[in-house]
C-alpha cells in the first residue's frame, strides 16, 4: 500500500477488495493476522482520508477494533486481542484524526442505539 499512497482510487478499489481480509483479522478466528490488519486499516485511514470522510466500511471496523481489546460489555477480562491493543490505539488515533466529524457520528450513534 505504500507504493500506492498518493493513489486515492486506487486505495479505494484495495479497500474494497481487501475489506472481508480486515474484518476477519480483527476476529477471533483471524488472530494469527491481527498485526497484519490492523496495520492495513491504519495505512488506509492515514493515506486516503486526509481530504475525504472515512468509507462507511472502514467504520464498521471500528466497533470491532474496540471489542478486539476491551470484549463484551462487562467483561473484566478484556477483549481476545488485548496483546494489540498498542496497535488498536494507533489506529484509533487515526480515525480521529483524520475524520473528527465522523468520529462525533459514530458516538451519537451508539449513544441513540443504548438508548
Amino acid at each position: 500500500m505504500e507504493g500506492i499512497k498518493d493513489d486515492t482510487n486506487l486505495l479505494n478499489q484495495v479497500e474494497n477488495i481487501i475489506y472481508p481480509c480486515l474484518l476477519h483479522s480483527l476476529t477471533p478466528e483471524g488472530l494469527d493476522s491481527i498485526d497484519e490488519g490492523i496495520k492495513c486499516i491504519s495505512m488506509l485511514l492515514y493515506y486516503n482520508y486526509e481530504k475525504q470522510p472515512i468509507s462507511a466500511a472502514l467504520w464498521r471496523l471500528f466497533p470491532q477494533l474496540l471489542h478486539v481489546c476491551a470484549g463484551e460489555d462487562g467483561d473484566m477480562e478484556g477483549g481476545y486481542g488485548f496483546e494489540s491493543v498498542t496497535q488498536v490505539i494507533g489506529a484509533l488515533k487515526c480515525y480521529v484524526s483524520r475524520d473528527p466529524e465522523g468520529m462525533c457520528k459514530q458516538a451519537y450513534d451508539s449513544e441513540k442505539s443504548n438508548l
